[in-house]
């Protein structure tokens, strides 16, 4: 069954022209029924009529618009009876008059109207120095509808077994039907398919100049890599530490709570204290799909779960992925390639498996795939070397594991029938066969980790050193007691600078920086300026310095900031040297007595709308400019 947005979007297909004489028209009809509605010589279209055959009949979507308002297509005409409602007629007629005044892409905004409701952000109140549920917040969490699953009889003892049967008994949440319907209610699909098509065409395109390989996708694939830019960019919010009610400020983690209170709705509370003001924040780790489409805000494990629901709630297969190294995301199967895609919502990531690996830096061991009605071993589409990640499996033996998913697997399925049990089979050997063969990691692969901050990246170790340089300071370079280290965005190149002279030069923004994570340098041809921001896809951008003194006698004694950057929007630069919060608007002096290596890094964020990653700008110059915007000048003290 269609509905309203499904025959709007065959509509808008249609060139600009075509569409405002269809819409014109169908308003029209609709119109003359509404103001006649006794009237059968209004409610009958005849296909021989000129109008009809050409501006109806021959145009897409036009005769689903009509059947949407309720007519019906005999052989001569197209007839809305009069025992038809005309509540299909009224929202269709209202939608195409939204789109007629607000021309064509006003389908846009009259897709979403779930996505834009107003999410739920619960509120604490303090008891005695003790945050709590406020009465609000718990009446808000109690009339949330509980979808229940069956009682769970655990089959196993041992304790990654039982965490696998646990995961797989959890995965019944996808299939729910009430769960799918909510989610799908949230999703502007009529925008992602058009902007989906408009990809798919541009591809089309590049592929037949001769400009790009066919990379072999059909339009799902396309709407997915959509999906996943709106779910990252407008739907979820990744919360590191929530900020302080109060005052605004950051907040740090603090303890899990072990309030039984707080843990009614969830088993996980944290509790963060503001650096500012002490306030007590809760951040609670819900599990429970129906609160997370509400507040949409966490980690990786709330992004993926509410990911993958939404995925199963667009008719597509789908499956929860659970790294045993402390990560997860989703896999959606791909028709078009018949096999399994990577799908990371927090990253922005599609069908780049070896990431983790590879530009997280981490040691894959046990990588599962959990969906309604099928469990699987993915490991090895995850590790471009089998060997070593087979070495790091200790949770149990090899058979163990094969024997209990495949236990577990024809307890799920034994209720499907037998075309879908085959069906899935084959899938299932054919999955085998492509985990047999290791891959090579692309460049695709070799990027470090953008969701999350630079601090807590760089905590779990999930942010490849980009260059990995350091700056390594030796007593003969300094002269008078100083050394400077600049940048030029326009030549793209540092310098090391010691009594007026270059000692050392690096060429490339990266080359010369310790970490960098989602930062490119960007080129405005017709503006000839030069900058670096974040990627596109990247909601944090961050880039770091290092500099180490080679000789036990020296140590830094203070460094002066100047850093060059361009603000637009809410964008957001935030600069530290060590552990020291720099003000970008002064050129600080910054003492750091006694220390042998200094970090300084910037981390990018904020701005708004599709152009967010241009609206906080490092070192923005002319193309042609000799200056040099980022300039650290370090003193030194001899021990």
């Amino acid at each position: 069954m269609f509905t309203h947005s499904d025959v709007i979007l065959l509509l808008v297909k249609n060139p600009v022209d075509v569409f405002d004489e269809t819409t014109r028209l169908l308003v029209k009809i609709a119109d003359n029924i509404l103001k006649n509605p006794e009237n059968t010589k209004v409610r009958t279209l005849q296909k021989s009529n000129n109008t009809i055959a050409n501006k109806i009949i021959k145009v897409s979507g036009a005769v689903d618009c009509l059947k949407f308002m309720g007519f019906q297509e005999n052989e001569d005409t197209l007839t809305l009876p009069l025992t038809s409602k005309l509540n299909n007629l009224e929202l269709l007629r209202k939608e195409l008059i939204k789109m007629k005044e607000g021309g064509k892409c006003s389908i846009m905004d009259a897709s979403k109207p779930s996505s834009s409701k107003e999410i739920i952000q619960p509120s604490v109140i303090i008891n005695n120095g003790i945050p709590t549920y406020s009465a609000s917040e718990i009446r808000f969490l109690d009339n949330i509808k509980k979808v229940n699953l069956p009682l769970l009889v655990p089959m196993f003892t041992n304790h990654f077994l039982s965490r696998v049967e646990q995961y797989f008994h959890m995965a019944l949440y996808f299939d729910n039907e009430y769960l799918k319907e909510r989610a799908k209610s949230y999703v502007p699909y009529v925008e992602l398919q058009l902007k989906a098509q408009e990809r798919f065409r541009q591809i089309q395109k590049l592929v037949k100049s001769g400009k790009m390989e066919d990379p072999l996708i059909d339009i799902q694939d396309a709407l997915i890599l959509e999906l996943l830019v709106w779910f990252k960019n407008d739907f979820f919010e990744w919360v590191d530490s929530p900020d302080c009610e109060k005052c605004d400020s950051k907040t740090k983690f603090s303890h899990m709570s072990s309030d039984p209170k707080l843990l009614t709705y969830t088993d996980k509370v944290e509790v963060h204290i503001c650096v500012n003001c002490s306030h007590p924040m809760l951040f609670p780790r819900y599990n429970d799909l129906n609160i997370l489409l509400e507040t949409r805000k966490g980690r990786c494990g709330e992004w993926a779960k509410t990911f993958t629901l939404i995925c199963r709630s667009l008719g597509w297969d789908a499956r929860f992925i659970v790294d045993e190294t402390d990560h997860v995301w989703t896999e959606v199967y791909c028709h078009s390639q018949n096999r399994w895609m990577h799908c990371d919502p927090c990253e922005n990531a599609y069908d780049t498996p070896l990431i983790y690996e590879n530009g997280w830096q981490k040691k894959v061991s046990y990588v599962m795939a959990y969906s309604g009605e099928d469990l699987q071993d993915v490991t090895w589409r995850y590790t471009s070397n089998h060997k070593a990640a087979l070495a790091r499996r200790k949770n149990c033996t090899e058979r163990e594991l094969v024997d209990a998913i495949v236990q577990l697997r024809q307890m799920r399925q034994s209720s499907l029938s037998d075309s879908r049990k085959k069906y899935l089979k084959n899938r299932l050997l054919n999955e085998l066969v492509e985990l047999m063969f290791e891959k090579k990691p692309t460049d695709k692969d070799q990027a470090g980790r953008v969701s999350g901050s630079l601090d807590w990246k760089l905590s779990r170790c999930e942010i490849k050193e980009a260059i990995g340089y350091v700056w390594k300071i030796h007593p003969v370079q300094i002269e008078g007691n100083q050394l400077i280290l600049q940048y030029s965005c326009a030549k793209d190149a540092y310098e090391l600078i010691s009594n007026g002279e270059v000692i050392e030069s690096v060429t490339g923004w990266s080359n010369g920086s310790f970490l960098s994570s989602g930062m490119f340098r960007k080129e405005e041809k017709d503006w000839k300026m030069v900058y670096l921001c974040r990627n596109e896809s990247s909601k944090e951008g961050a880039l770091s310095w290092k500099l180490d003194i080679e000789d036990e006698s020296l140590r830094f004694q203070s460094v002066k900031v100047e850093l060059g950057h361009k603000l637009y929007e809410n964008g957001n630069i935030d600069l530290k040297v060590e552990n020291q919060v720099v003000d970008l608007s002064k050129s600080e002096n910054v003492n750091i007595p006694g220390t042998k290596s200094v970090l300084i890094s910037a981390n990018l964020s904020g701005g708004r709308g599709d152009v967010s990653w241009q609206h906080a700008q490092l070192f923005r110059q002319n193309e042609t400019s000799d200056d040099f915007p980022m300039k650290f000048v370090f003193t030194f003290a001899k021990v």
